[in-house]
């Protein structure tokens, strides 16, 4: 079964107001469900998207990443997993390397 880690993210009470937390996650969850995918492990901040410091569950989203590779993450937008003080490509490289060491 198709893994997926799921994150939840709003900066502004403005974002909160169009796309809330609960919302965002009835969204993926179902997104999840219908495609049969088991979810590992989900993630919630209300944090702005610019360092990535100040966003304790990216930064344990990202650590988690090679050590329960999951097949998926999963976001309402992909600047959701903006991280402007990081190579945009950072969960490609993690993927690839989490992918990599599991088929050993």
């Amino acid at each position: 079964m198709p893994t997926c880690l799921i994150y939840y993210r709003v900066s502004t009470q403005k974002q909160e107001d169009k796309w809330s937390l609960p919302a965002q996650k009835s969204e993926l969850t179902a997104l999840a469900e219908k495609n049969n995918w088991q979810v590992l492990k989900e993630y919630t901040e209300v944090a702005s998207g610019k360092n990535i410091k100040d966003r304790p569950a990216i930064q344990e989203l990202i650590n988690d990443i090679p050590e329960l590779a999951p097949n998926y993450v999963l976001a309402v937008d992909q600047d959701r997993l903006s991280i402007t003080d990081k190579k945009p490509n950072i969960f490609a490289r993690l993927f690839f390397k989490s992918k990599q060491d599991n088929t050993s």
